[in-house]
């Protein structure tokens, strides 16, 4: 069961950070931050696109606890 609300937990965080614009646009503001600072063909920006590429960075720190 805490296997699965961790994979749920982390799926949610990427689609939110990758997709939606949070409350008061927190997450599409930290987007596009993100997107200035790096280039727009830099491969951390090619995984902050995909929610499913997203995940699989959020996941390192959720699979330690």
């Amino acid at each position: 069961m805490t296997t699965v609300l961790a994979i749920l937990a982390v799926w949610y965080c990427a689609r939110q950070i990758s997709v939606e614009q949070g409350p008061f646009e927190v997450f599409s503001r930290f987007r596009n931050w993100y997107f200035e600072k790096r280039a727009k063909y830099d491969w951390s920006m090619q995984f902050m696109e995909c929610p499913a590429c997203t995940a699989l960075i959020i996941a390192v720190p959720f699979a330690f606890f």
